[in-house]
């Protein structure tokens, strides 16, 4: 359905777009998106799972950091709301700018 879609316009794709469309979906459907591979990888750090969740208020997160995701959380979930691709630009920008520090925290920290 995708392949057709993209060559009714005229686009090529390229060999290798099927597959990774196909585990991206799978993983996505397994709740191993952006969402959920962030606590896999919080546990297999030894630390609690619930600490990638209380990021912020279990003082994971100080300073400039707890309003950069907060910030970042609330435009990831806008972002999702504007019915255009381009969006999806906006929801990765805010996704890194939610996990990144969540991430580089827990890295100190462990």
């Amino acid at each position: 359905m995708i392949i057709g879609e993209l060559s009714s316009h005229g686009y090529q794709t390229p060999a290798l777009v099927l597959p990774l469309i196909s585990v991206g979906a799978g993983l996505y459907a397994a709740g191993l998106g952006a969402d959920g591979i962030g606590p896999v990888a919080v546990q297999s750090s030894n630390l609690p799972v619930a600490s990638f969740f209380d990021a912020i208020r279990g003082g994971l997160l100080t300073g400039v950091w707890r309003y950069v995701v907060f910030i970042s959380s609330l435009l990831r979930i806008a972002a999702t709301a504007i019915p255009s691709g381009w969006a999806l630009y906006g929801v990765v920008i805010a996704s890194v700018g939610v996990f990144a520090p969540i991430g580089i925290s827990l890295g100190r920290s462990a």
